[in-house]
């Protein structure tokens, strides 16, 4: 994980998130950046935005450095929260977006991660400058459309399956 440069977060926040990534890094659950500061476009103002998979002990581990959900995906079964309803607002891939109740950190936990990495590269790579200036409907445009890419590209790199009882 790349943590943001000290110098571009308020002050008042500063020491407290110096203490939170240091932990967020050291647990077993890989967190990876992503949002503004990925983008290399974050200001005073932004926050850090971060990924992780989701499952029921990342949850936890959330919730015990201070989290708490901001919504969740009700299309996940184990959906971890009666929180308000991502759908249209986020990926399919999302399961749940956690706020650090007093800190500027959101964390996005995904179901699979490989996959939201892949479409947060994708974005990185071809319309870096558009993410940036893009706010609300068409931004959720962009991740759709990263995502189907993400999808096929990972479709694509997948070793077909071998059926053995085939005839040749």
């Amino acid at each position: 994980m790349l943590v943001p440069h000290a110098s571009l977060i308020p002050f008042g926040a500063r020491r407290k998130i110096d203490t939170l990534l240091p932990a967020l890094k050291q647990s077993a659950h890989a967190f990876h950046l992503a949002g503004s500061w990925y983008f290399r476009a974050a200001t005073a103002d932004s926050d850090v935005d971060l990924y992780v998979e989701y499952s029921p002990e990342a949850h936890e581990y959330l919730r015990s450095q201070g989290f708490a959900i901001m919504g969740a995906n009700p299309d996940y079964p184990d959906n971890p929260s009666q929180g308000a309803d991502l759908r249209g607002h986020v990926t399919s891939n999302t399961v749940a977006i956690y706020q650090h109740a007093t800190l500027p950190v959101q964390v996005q936990a995904f179901a699979d991660l490989a996959l939201a990495l892949r479409m947060r590269d994708i974005l990185a790579r071809v319309f870096p400058d558009e993410h940036a200036r893009t706010r609300g409907p068409h931004r959720h445009q962009m991740w759709a459309a990263a995502e189907t890419a993400a999808r096929t590209i990972l479709a694509l790199q997948t070793p077909p399956t071998v059926n053995p009882t085939a005839s040749a």
